[in-house]
């Protein structure tokens, strides 16, 4: 707390660092004092170490941030979707001619 304390300090000032400067001290500071739950001696109560391949497609989608609420907003992502959702569909009702699932 002391650390994050003395890095946000202070927490609103008049003039700014600049972007990569703050970024820069938002994530060393975050990552300093986070638990690692890849470490054995964790005691990850509530959540598991992330892969690496889902950390990147995380990045990927919070940089694109399809709006899924409508086709013309994320093409591509509705039609992975149509792709994903049909596929679990088949594995529900394997044998189903026309299989089909909705997430929301």
């Amino acid at each position: 707390a002391a650390r994050v304390r003395a890095a946000a300090h202070p927490v609103l000032p008049g003039t700014g660092t600049g972007a990569e400067e703050a970024l820069r001290t938002l994530v060393t500071t975050i990552a300093e004092g986070a638990a690692d739950p890849a470490d054995p001696l964790c005691a990850a109560h509530l959540h598991c170490p992330p892969l690496a391949l889902a950390t990147a497609a995380d990045l990927a989608a919070s940089a694109l941030n399809p709006s899924m609420d409508s086709w013309d907003q994320a093409p591509a992502a509705s039609a992975l979707e149509a792709l994903v959702t049909t596929a679990l569909a088949a594995e529900v009702y394997p044998g189903h001619p026309a299989a089909d699932a909705l997430l929301t």
